[in-house]
This record gives structure tokens, C-alpha cells and sequence, in this order.
């Protein structure tokens, strides 16, 4: 099948290519992935309202080429709202894109958006982010164990300093935790304060976590590292419950304490065939 129309809350939407496989070792298609992110809307609604958002494209499935994009352009959704940004770096400016109906969502999936990554502040304030981010990762091959024993520390770290912390799934192999901010601090500032908590705690379990210092080395071994370079302007993460793109259709899967706790689990386990059960039966874990 080479095109359908699917309607989508009244509004007509075509669909090239439906059976295209877009995770082969699994049979999925884009028509499946169409069907997770219908299934799992209200549970990221949410998440992507008022914030800019960064989507990875896939024209031809997970292992073909791929780019990134966060410049609604020309080409943008019917009726999306979008937003003048001026990039520093590039000293021109785009239009940020906020997705806010299932529709406009589907839209860039039937193009070929598998991945969808959010700024950690709102289109609001781009300057003050609301959340602080810190992003946990390992080399291949590292247990996943010493992800949550680091994801324990760090939470117990953060609250006992009164912070809230909830922590999901890269999709990959690495952990997210965030912290809600109530106060405006300059991504500058936030990025100070989550570097120095990772250089504490780097110190007090140098046998488990690497030094900020050392973590831009090509060989890490087997320990974790506390990026904290995430939290500047323009930097996105994972957004709770997208489809990552590797092999099994993994999902940034938001997790309680209690799970991480026990343990006994792998980011795999979380894919696009269960995490819509998942979700009917724990709800959104990620709602501050």
C-alpha cells in the first residue's frame, strides 16, 4: 500500500507509504508507530505543551539516513503554532515549533518523525529553564545496575537539598533525571549547580561515577557519568515516551522510585508493544 487517509480528530491526514518497515528486526511499520503515538497522546500532551521541540526524521526506517530538525520552515504542519528564534550561533533565525494537537504530532510522524526531544524550558521563557536535567550515561556494555545505584544516589542527594526528582529511561542505555525549578536561574547558573553536584558525587564514589573533568575521554570504562552540559539554551533530551530509534522500538519510559529500587529490569523492556499496557496500568509517572 503506497498511500491511505487517516482521519485524525475530523481532519483528514494522507499517509505515504504506511507498510513501510521502520523497525525490521521487529516487523514494525510507520503505520505502527502511527498507531503508539495515538495510543499514548494523553500521556504526552503534556509534556510537549508550551515547549519547543526538536524531532528526528527517518524517511526510510531506523537504519536508513536520518537528520534532525527544529525549524518548522515552509514545510510545517497545517494550523501548528510556531515561534521566531534567533540562533546565536548560526546568526539567523528560525520558527521553534510547539506541538499541541495529536494531529500535528501524526502529521510529522507520516513524515517520518520517530524521535521527539524537548528544550527544558517553555516558549514562554527561553532564557530560564524549568527544569534542571541530569543526564546519566555509560559505555556499551556497562551493567544497568550501576545506572539506578547512581540514580539512587543523585536522588538522594537532591532531596535532602528539598528537591523533587523524577527519573525515566534514555530509550538507549543511559537514565534522565530532572528536577523541577521554581525559581528562575539562567541556564548558565543551572548548569553550574548540576556540574557541581556531579563533581561531588564523583568524589565521594570515584570506584562509580566519573569526573566531569575526564567525562569527554574516548574510553569512560565502566563508569557513569553525570552530563550536566544539557542544561544550556537550544540543548533538548528525550521527551518522556518517545519512540527511540534502534532495534525493538525502545521508549524513554518514566519510572517510579519504587521500580527503580528493585531493579531486575532493562530500558528494552519498555517499547512501543508495552507501553501503551503500561501506561493503563501506572499512569503518567512523570507529572510533577
Amino acid at each position: 500500500m503506497s498511500e491511505l487517509t487517516k482521519m485524525v480528530r475530523g481532519r483528514a491526514l494522507s499517509v505515504h507509504h504506511p507498510d513501510r518497515l521502520y523497525f525490521p528486526e521487529s516487523g514494525w511499520t510507520k503505520m505502527d508507530v502511527m498507531n503508539y503515538y495515538e495510543a499514548v497522546w494523553p500521556y504526552l500532551q503534556p509534556h510537549l505543551q508550551k515547549r519547543p521541540v526538536t524531532w528526528r526524521v527517518f524517511p526510510q526506517g531506523i537504519h536508513g539516513f536520518s537528520f534532525y530538525r527544529r525549524d518548522a520552515g515552509k514545510n510545517s504542519p497545517p494550523l501548528a503554532r510556531s515561534f521566531p528564534y534567533r540562533e546565536r550561533s548560526k546568526e539567523k533565525t528560525i520558527r521553534l515549533l510547539v506541538v499541541e494537537e495529536l494531529y500535528t504530532l501524526l502529521w510529522l510522524v507520516a513524515r517520518g518523525g520517530l524521535e521527539y526531544h524537548l528544550w527544558a524550558c517553555t516558549i514562554e521563557d527561553l532564557e530560564h529553564p524549568d527544569w534542571a536535567v541530569f543526564d546519566l550515561d555509560v559505555s556499551e556494555g556497562t551493567p544497568f545496575g550501576k545506572l539506578l545505584e547512581v540514580s539512587l544516589l543523585l536522588r538522594e542527594e537532591l532531596e535532602g537539598q528539598g528537591h523533587l526528582v523524577l527519573a525515566k529511561t534514555f530509550g538507549g542505555t543511559g537514565m534522565h533525571l530532572y528536577v523541577p525549578l521554581s525559581s528562575k536561574r539562567p541556564f548558565e547558573e543551572v548548569r553550574l549547580w548540576v556540574k557541581g553536584l556531579a563533581v561531588k558525587l564523583a568524589d565521594k564514589r570515584p570506584d562509580l561515577i566519573l569526573s566531569p573533568d575526564l567525562q569527554r575521554k574516548t574510553h569512560w570504562g565502566d563508569k557513569v557519568a553525570i552530563d550536566y552540559a544539557q542544561n544550556a539554551r537550544g540543548k533538548n533530551t528525550a521527551a518522556p515516551y518517545t519512540l527511540r530509534a534502534r532495534p525493538g522500538a525502545p521508549v524513554s519510559t518514566p519510572l517510579s522510585w519504587e521500580e527503580i529500587e528493585q531493579g531486575g529490569f532493562v530500558p528494552s523492556d519498555f517499547n512501543l508493544s508495552t507501553l501503551p499496557e503500561r501506561l493503563k496500568k501506572v499512569g503518567d509517572l512523570f507529572l510533577v
